[in-house]
């Protein structure tokens, strides 16, 4: 299907596509998964869990974090890094429990919930964050083989029997992270059969590690610093005792409570290791809530008992200069050995598979450019081979830099508590926003468990280190904008649609529907039923709406049976146009039996609560046969040459064709084809025409009729004072003219107070700032009567603090310029002093202003003016649309104003 070819009944299905980069569908389209390994809830998310969490913080700095914060503030350590992971688990679990969860991990339900923007930039940082993790933990693996086989191991080795220098440091991480390389590459179920291995031979080494503290007496093994169950170790060990000197070989910086905060953290970031098996589980809503949420509680419980045990066991000396103090007491130092290299490993292991199903989903999702062929799934189990070859790659990377893992540290730590933080806000917006489909059958949480740890762990980022997490979140903001701008669309949907709609419907429920005059704003429903006709017209009023509420309404013609499944598809093509053309306005289409009908319920329906339109714009009846300002200014001999050098001057981006010209021909062209939706009003009876003016100032609307648009002439405009924007041009603008003249008898106060501010307004906005000059013209009947006219108009101007220049003509003086004021002298029917000038007939006084009006708007963009009020008998509807017509004849676009209501007073001006 062409991408604006004409509408089938056959095939209804439309797509938008703006500049905004989303897309709509009528239908969509679902493909069946392909079949997934079906892990429970124990492989799948508890035992993943916990391999991670226990990791190779728990073998070789827990009992230096005591040691250096000492007890108290290592349990404020303990739980302000539980309460992150539990807070952020709670709003996983909710996000995860809310319909079905595919593969990708957070980074699926993040995306999903906030939108391809923001999930895509948290999917990056947080596939990053599992890249550094994984570098962290192989180091650590490296770390234990130097301790405990080097040559230079120190009082913790085993054996003396491997190298231990750079490279041979970094050949074993490479050949064990090849390795656990090839168990990702068979599988999500070898990677579970691995896991339930080192998972129960860890709890091994770990109940053995604890059971050696518990039961080896004091000064085992000659380790003085080892004095088993003593109430004076205990206290000794209660408060705080930082001390930057630190064993041999190992680097770890000025010691204080924010650098012994951010050595733990990284033990608790593994609560993503079941969330990221998501396309694996056989239930991810049941897996991942109970089996992380599970886990935690477990590991807890273990972090508790091992703390305490070594507070009340181990001095203070031994604790902060013994990495390995557990090892040293255990009653087979090979069996901590081997839990470190089991921690080290199931954590490695878990980022690795991790890392490489949140990249197959990202791929698929085509947000990041250049990796599509990264989410090639193998067939059957859909194994992200090509994506676990990357990941394999990037975590070798990390090994270059060797043991030294402060760097690596340091970044896993930013991106995980960025990554928490995300996922935090999302639950927490989705339960802001009310959104219905919001259903969760996780109901353990709340709006303000999230906000509260989305805070958490941003402050927790910026206490950790406040340069890496500025760092951080300016890395998240450019992939936003860069993903915002160039990813295609999605079906996801968008938290941010979600919270404007509760803002806006919570305010708009506030809005008072009796706005003060002071606070007046327009309000405006343009009608027209032919976009392809009215594209300037459309445009100029987009400036005259500014700060305010722009509708254009369009009806479409015909019964609902027959024309009613061509609503939606029009809805979407003008939504098109309004975001291609950048015009700040809501399109309304509706469908009505007769274009005076739909006109009707667009005048009355359009909008909601205050914001409903106080101004409706109609095109004129008899259409355009106006004379623009360029072809004025070719029949000027005088002003051809400046011209023809003006449009040489003209900037190449106004020389192009009028882009929202070219945008309305491509989306609607196929207009005409619509049965009904080509009537236009010019195609209205005069009696409907007429009725339908009563009906807008019934109603309580303020009324304009447009006229010639089809003349505006942006290119001129600029041209014309050229492209230097100083002094010296200051005058060569052409004009934006209004002429608040009384056309008759009636008060036209409310009209002269409205034609100036929408004069005012247009000025302030788009080309018209620059280019355009506001002018106020009056009309008097002698010479004698323009100081009083000028004083007039000055003081409204003034009143209004507008900046004009105001001229007045005299008819007196315009005698000779004025055919139709000489005709009327000779024949007797005006006298000489104009005495009678407002008791000739209405046509004749119209011919006359029209001609005036001629004579001194020949350089305008826009004439704004009165619109005589319509007559209440329809037998005179033709001879009123004549005289609007003898008004109007042959002027630049102009605008006339009926008001309704009173937009200012000297009350509400006098501030």
């Amino acid at each position: 299907m062409a991408r604006y070819g004409s509408i089938s009944e056959d095939d209804l299905t439309l797509t938008v596509e703006n500049d905004k980069n989303y897309r709509t569908s009528m239908f969509l389209d679902f493909e069946e998964p392909n079949k997934k390994s079906g892990l429970s809830t124990f492989n799948g998310a508890f035992v993943p869990c916990v391999l991670s969490i226990f990791g190779i913080i728990l073998f070789e700095r827990i009992g230096w974090i005591i040691g250096q914060a000492g007890l108290y503030l290592a349990l404020v350590i303990l739980f302000s890094g539980y309460a992150m992971v539990t807070l952020t688990t709670l709003s996983l679990s909710a996000i995860a429990t809310n319909g079905k969860v595919k593969g990708g991990g957070a980074y699926y339900m993040i995306s999903r919930s906030l939108g391809p923007a923001l999930g895509g930039s948290v999917g990056v940082v947080f596939y990053a964050a599992n890249i550094f993790a994984g570098g962290t933990y192989m180091s650590g693996y490296t770390s234990a083989i130097k301790a405990s086989f080097g040559k230079n191991g120190g009082d913790s080795v085993i054996v003396e029997i491997l190298p231990d220098g750079y490279w041979a440091m970094f050949l074993y991480g490479t050949i064990t992270l090849g390795f656990l390389g090839l168990i990702c590459l068979v599988g999500a179920d070898a990677f579970a059969k691995a896991s339930i291995l080192i998972f129960f031979v860890m709890w091994g080494c770990l109940a053995c590690g604890i059971g050696s503290l518990w039961f080896e007496p004091a000064g085992f093994r000659g380790y003085d610093s080892f004095t088993s169950w003593s109430t004076k170790t205990f206290s000794n060990n209660t408060l705080p005792l930082y001390q930057d000197d630190t064993p041999p070989n190992e680097n770890v910086g000025h010691v204080n409570f924010q650098a012994v905060f951010a050595v733990f953290f990284p033990a608790v970031t593994g609560i993503m290791a079941g969330a990221n098996m998501s396309g694996d589980l056989k239930n991810p809503g049941r897996a991942i809530p109970y089996g992380t949420l599970s886990a935690i509680g477990v590991t807890l419980i273990y972090y508790l008992m091992i703390i305490f045990t070594l507070a009340l066991t181990v001095d203070r000396f031994g604790l902060s200069n013994y990495f390995f103090i557990i090892q040293y007491i255990c009653f087979w130092q090979p069996i901590i050995t081997l839990g470190i290299f089991m921690s080290s490993l199931s954590s490695a292991l878990s980022v690795l598979i991790g890392s490489a199903r949140i990249l197959q989903a990202l791929a698929r999702d085509k947000l990041i450019p250049f990796i599509g062929f990264l989410g090639y799934g193998s067939k059957g189990k859909d194994e992200p081979r090509y994506a676990v070859l990357l990941s394999w790659f990037l975590i070798q990377m990390t090994l270059f830099l060797g043991t030294n893992v402060n760097v690596l540290a340091t970044w896993t730590t930013m991106f995980f508590l960025l990554s928490y933080g995300f996922v935090n806000f999302a639950c927490c917006f989705l339960k802001l926003t009310s959104a219905p489909n919001f259903r969760p059958t996780f109901k353990y949480f709340s709006w303000w468990s999230a906000i509260i740890g989305a805070v958490l762990c941003i402050g927790g980022m910026i206490y950790v280190n406040p340069w890496a997490s500025i760092a951080s979140i300016t890395l998240v903001a450019f992939l936003i904008v860069f993903i915002a701008y160039r990813a295609v669309p999605t079906e996801w949907g968008d938290i941010t649609q979600g919270l404007m709609y509760h803002q806006v419907r919570k305010y708009l429920l506030r809005l008072d529907l009796n706005t003060h005059v002071k606070y007046w704003r327009p309000q405006i429903l343009l009608l027209v039923n032919n976009p392809k006709k009215n594209v300037n017209l459309m445009d100029f009023v987009n400036s005259m709406k500014k700060s305010g509420l722009y509708i254009i309404g369009n009806v479409i013609v015909g019964h609902y049976s027959d024309m009613g499944k061509y609503i939606k598809p029009y809805t979407y093509k003008w939504l098109d146009y309004v975001t291609k053309s950048k015009i700040k306005a809501f399109s309304e289409v509706t469908l009505a039996p007769s274009l005076p009908v739909g006109a009707q319920n667009l005048i009355l329906n359009s909008g909601l609560g205050a914001m409903k339109p106080n101004t409706i714009v109609i095109p004129f009846h008899y259409g355009n046969n106006g004379i623009s300002a360029r072809d004025d200014i070719i029949y000027q001999e005088e002003e051809e040459d400046y011209k023809k050098k003006a449009l040489e001057e003209l900037p190449i981006s106004m020389k192009s064709k009028n882009k929202n010209q070219e945008y309305a021909n491509l989306i609607f062209q196929d207009y005409q084809t619509l049965q009904g939706a080509d009537s236009d009003y010019a195609d209205l009876s005069p009696e409907e025409y007429v009725e339908l003016l009563h009906q807008c100032i019934y109603f309580g609307k303020n009324l304009i009729i447009s006229r010639n648009f089809n003349k505006l002439d942006k290119e001129l405009i600029v041209a014309f004072r050229g492209n230097r924007l100083d002094f010296t041009t200051r005058k060569h603008r052409m004009t934006i003219d209004m002429w608040p003249t009384f056309l008759t008898n009636s008060d036209y106060s409310k009209s002269i107070s409205l034609i100036l501010m929408f004069g005012f307004l247009t000025k302030q906005t788009d080309i018209w700032n620059w280019y355009s000059k506001l002018r106020v013209k009056g009309i008097a009947i002698t010479d004698a009567d323009i100081p009083q006219e000028v004083e007039r108009l000055t003081k409204i101007i003034q009143i209004y603090r507008i900046k004009a220049k105001v001229e007045v003509y005299s008819l007196e003086s315009l005698a000779n310029e004025l055919p139709t004021y000489q005709q009327e002298i000779m024949n007797g029917n005006l006298q000489k002093d104009g005495s009678n000038f407002y008791e000739i007939p209405n046509t004749t006084r119209y011919q006359i202003f029209n001609e005036v009006m001629k004579q001194n708007s020949q350089l305008t963009c826009c004439i704004l003016t009165s619109l005589p009020p319509p007559p209440i008998s329809t037998e005179e509807s033709e001879e009123y649309l004549s005289d609007i017509s003898t008004l109007s004849e042959n002027l630049p676009p102009v605008l006339m104003t009926h008001a309704s209501e009173s937009i200012s007073s000297f009350v509400a001006l006098e501030l």
